[in-house]
């Protein structure tokens, strides 16, 4: 049986709390390649044969990210539904594809507060990290 090293036992990251207007505007959450994000979009497009779909941000309508959800068995939602979406960004062209490896539906969410939310907890974690205690999501 051939030992895995430190690096293949590891699990995937759980994925950066980012809305979609931020990743494809510049600054600290800006899309990058390999990029573990977790992303809130309401499903605005869907191409099933080519497995792709379009989230546009829910408080920014002209904020969208292409999602490849190939590697997801069962993708049963239709727009207007409002999806948390957990993958790795990478590059096609000049587009940036979330590539999906969870996708659950959170209709019904105050979206509004969910970004309230966020932002509390960026300023939390920042704190703690100004404060000695490393924290990075």
């Amino acid at each position: 049986m051939q030992q895995l090293s430190g690096k293949d036992k590891a699990l995937p990251q759980s994925g950066a709390l980012v809305m979609i207007d931020e990743l494809t505007g510049g600054g600290e959450y800006a899309a990058r390649d390999g990029m573990s994000v977790r992303v809130l979009g309401r499903l605005h497009e869907l191409q099933p044969a080519r497995a792709s779909a379009v989230l546009e941000d829910p408080l920014n309508k002209t904020a969208q990210l292409r999602v490849d959800y190939s590697d997801i068995s069962a993708f049963n939602f239709a727009p207007p539904a409002l999806l948390q979406v957990v993958g790795e960004l990478r590059r096609d062209g000049d587009a940036v594809v979330l590539g999906a490896r969870v996708v659950r539906s959170v209709d019904g969410m105050d979206v509004g507060l969910y970004k309230e939310a966020l932002a509390l907890r960026r300023r939390f974690l920042q704190a703690q990290e100004v404060g000695g205690t490393a924290h990075k999501q």
